[in-house]
């Protein structure tokens, strides 16, 4: 890597987590006021709302300490790195959603057949205070070049989402104040609730999913397999193990099987692999070259 790559590469994760430390000092800021507008007004969609920033708080809080922890060097405790520690932040955020909007979904369905007032112009505010927050927030992380970096781009969408969902709170406010339909607010909180959930629980489920090391689904295991034993002096590949560290960072292990009278070509045929290996995005790779008996290499 070249001194200027990697100064430009320095830069940018600074850049990144100044960006991240900005969109986190907004959340939590608007999460408050986010929390006293919902009581004051009576809006349970607010509330709903904003036990989700709290929420996102928290994990933009541990994102960000964590982004820093994992860029350590391995050490003795931790052979691979600490790359997975960059996950923690988006479990126990998608832990936290989860409950919390399985509860926010029962309250608002209960809410539904209980009758109730709303202040509208109070929620009207609110919808206009948080988008001009998290539009703040989206435009920061865009600015950065967030987009193309795997956990800023999620937070950058995540703040899109936050966006669009006070559309919707906006809309149901002006629409509650010309009607007094109040029941309205219920629908607009069971309907955040739901679409919280349901992003939820998929990003829950591809993180547990790496930590019980499946392999990667970005990489194509028989191609894999098929472009390997095409190697040149390569009779088989077998024990083939395939994992990912943090969902970008992916391990392999394997044994390759080549004509004893080949052996001493095992450093270009090992080298040879490892280009494979990289055209699969696959970072570190343990090749143990063996030999095999009767066997020629055509």
């Amino acid at each position: 890597m070249s001194t200027h790559h990697h100064t430009h590469h320095h830069t940018h994760i600074h850049s990144n987590l100044k960006e991240m430390k900005t969109a986190f000092g907004l959340n939590l800021f608007f999460t408050i006021i986010e929390f006293v507008g919902g009581i004051l007004t009576g809006s349970f969609a607010i509330i709903t709302d904003a036990f989700h920033d709290l929420g996102d708080s928290i994990a933009l809080g541990l994102a960000i300490w964590l982004e820093k922890y994992a860029n350590r060097k391995p050490s003795e405790q931790y052979t691979y790195g600490y790359r997975r520690f960059s996950l923690l932040s988006a479990y126990i955020l998608s832990t936290i959603l989860i409950i919390g909007s399985v509860i926010m979904i029962y309250n608002a369905v209960e809410k539904l057949f209980t009758p109730y007032q709303v202040t509208t112009w109070g929620m009207i505010l609110l919808a206009l205070f948080g988008l001009l927050i998290n539009g703040i927030a989206f435009w920061r992380m865009h600015q950065s070049g967030a987009k193309n970096q795997y956990n800023s781009r999620a937070m950058m969408l995540h703040f899109l989402e936050d966006v669009l969902g006070w559309v919707a709170v906006l809309v149901g406010g002006v629409v509650i104040y010309f009607t007094q339909w109040f029941w309205i607010d219920a629908i607009l909180s069971l309907g955040i609730a739901t679409f919280i959930l349901y992003n939820a629980i998929p990003n829950w489920l591809n993180v547990t999913k790496i930590f019980l090391q499946k392999a990667p689904e970005q990489v194509n295991l028989k191609e894999l397999t098929k472009q390997l034993q095409a190697t040149q002096c390569v009779v088989n590949i077998h024990k083939l193990q395939l994992w990912t560290q943090d969902g970008h960072s992916h391990v392999a292990t394997m044994h390759a099987l080549v004509s004893q009278d080949r052996l001493s070509q095992t450093d270009s045929i090992r080298k040879q692999l490892q280009e494979v290996l990289h055209n699969f995005h696959i970072n570190q790779a343990i090749i143990q070259v063996e030999a095999i008996c009767n066997e020629k290499c055509e």
